[in-house]
């Protein structure tokens, strides 16, 4: 199997049929994938599940299950979700393609989370935040929706062609979800002190925030850095009210 994929997963949220799973899995591992995760699954993984697997049991047996979106990705450097919904707050907009591109360049020193939504609803504001970009699936506008499936398996196929390439692969060491969180929660946190974010709405700004930010694909050292600079404001305001 291939190195880079082995650093790759796939992500499913509230997943609401066992026969999608099972079909996820098998687009998995025709396209060397095996990390396959579930978030507050609506259904089991049964019967219907290993039926649409067909071969790819292993990987339903192996499923990791987890009871939000933030636990499942807190070890994760890159995260990409897939969705229509952009929104107009949302830059970090790849192709299929594009995400693959640079999900196996990064996936040789870090480890890269493809995040797929329910089937009716898609990701919610909250889950795409988690996420440094956003991957779209072009498709006619009269029946935009791919089934879970069918876009999981768009963006297996273009991991196996990418990582099947000599690719100069990078060795940067990224900020994993749990750290950045960290930094976007100490972040919000002191410009609500210095009155920088409205207190109503503090979410609206730090989306735009949390944009920049994950094109920057911070480094730990990048990070620390960012997280002195917060602390040291902290510090001053303080000094300063005293």
């Amino acid at each position: 199997m291939n190195n880079i994929l082995n650093n790759i997963s796939f992500v499913l949220v509230s997943p609401k049929t066992s026969g999608n799973i099972g079909s996820v899995a098998r687009a998995m591992k025709n396209m060397g994938l095996r990390d396959l995760r579930v978030v507050n699954p609506v259904c089991s993984i049964n019967e219907e599940a290993f039926k649409m697997a067909v071969n790819a049991d292993d990987i339903l047996h192996s499923i990791k299950i987890f009871p939000d979106l933030k636990k499942a990705l807190e070890e994760f450097n890159l995260i990409i979700g897939a969705t229509r919904r952009k929104g107009k707050n949302r830059q970090n907009v790849l192709t299929p393609d594009k995400a693959a591109e640079k999900t196996v360049k990064r996936a040789g020193k870090n480890k890269a989370a493809f995040v797929f939504g329910r089937e009716d609803a898609g990701l919610l504001n909250e889950e795409l935040d988690l996420c440094r970009y956003i991957v779209e699936i072009p498709s006619d506008s009269g029946y935009p929706s791919l089934n879970l499936s069918h876009a999981a398996v768009i963006i297996a196929y273009e991991l196996f062609i990418k990582s099947s390439i000599k690719m100069l692969t990078e060795r940067k060491k990224l900020a994993s979800s749990k750290e950045l969180e960290l930094m976007f929660e100490k972040m919000e946190e002191t410009l609500l002190k210095i009155d920088f974010l409205p207190e109503n709405n503090p979410s609206h700004i730090m989306r735009t925030v949390r944009s920049i930010f994950g094109r920057a694909e911070l480094s730990m050292r990048d990070m620390k850095i960012i997280m002195g600079m917060f602390s040291q404001i902290n510090w001053y305001r303080g000094e300063n009210q005293g």
